[in-house]
C-alpha cells in the first residue's frame, strides 16, 4: 500500500494523483462498499432476529426494508433474498 491515505482523500488533490494512487483509490472504495454491503446484510439479520415488521409499523419486511433504506420494492426483495442465503 502507498503512503497516501484514501481515508484522508480530499477531492480537490484528484488531478494530483498518479494512475497508480487512482488504482489503489478505485480499490479501496470497492473494499468499502463491500464492506458496508456485508454490515447492511448482517444488520437486517439481526433485526429479523429481534423483531417483526409489524412491531415497526409495517405489513412486511419488504416494506420494511425499502421505506428504511428508501429503496423500491424489487431491491428490498433482492437484498431480503441475500439476508436470507446468509442466515444460519
Amino acid at each position: 500500500m502507498m503512503d497516501f491515505q484514501w481515508r484522508d482523500y480530499d477531492s480537490a488533490s484528484l488531478p494530483s494523483l498518479s494512475d497508480e494512487q487512482l488504482r489503489e483509490g478505485i480499490a479501496y472504495y470497492d473494499r468499502r462498499v463491500k464492506e458496508a454491503h456485508a454490515a447492511k446484510v448482517q444488520a437486517i439479520a439481526r433485526l429479523k432476529a429481534l423483531t417483526t415488521p409489524t412491531a415497526l409499523g409495517a405489513r412486511s419486511w419488504v416494506e420494511v426494508v425499502s421505506s428504511r433504506l428508501n429503496i423500491n420494492h424489487d431491491q428490498a426483495r433482492r437484498l431480503l433474498r441475500e439476508v436470507a442465503l446468509a442466515e444460519p
